[in-house]
């Protein structure tokens, strides 16, 4: 079985941009697409938004759940209530859209097997002054 990861996007998505690109970066689907197709090719991939149905959206976790998927690529859905136990790595992209809250519950979704488990947080330069 390959290892699982978890790819995380910071870009909300309603009903007029799931599919465009937003002005702070791509869109979760443009995300989706530029990894299957380049990086994470060789993987697995799935897709999860707030803008899919509801049977999709469970379908998806699933899917992640048994292993079936490698990669999710996602939007905040995953913060809360999603357990996958081998989930052992996040990436969150324009971490610095997200609160100390948020980037703590994000944060919570990997690790929660027996396996040990990273969440990388990247983000834009300049983070302050």
């Amino acid at each position: 079985m390959a290892e699982e990861v978890t790819v995380e996007t910071s870009d909300e998505v309603t009903a007029d941009d799931a599919g465009e690109e937003l002005a702070e970066g791509m869109s979760v689907e443009a995300t989706f697409e530029q990894l299957a197709s380049g990086e994470l090719g060789e993987f697995d991939l799935g897709l999860v938004h707030g803008q899919l149905e509801t049977e999709v959206k469970i379908e998806a976790m699933e899917s992640f759940r048994a292993g079936r998927t490698a990669v999710l690529v996602a939007t905040t859905v995953v913060e809360v209530g999603v357990d996958v136990p081998n989930a052992t790595m996040m990436v969150v992209y324009q971490a610095e859209r997200f609160g100390l809250s948020q980037l703590h519950q994000l944060r919570g979704r990997v690790g929660r097997g027996e396996r040990a488990s990273v969440c990388l947080l990247l983000y834009g330069a300049p983070l302050g002054e």
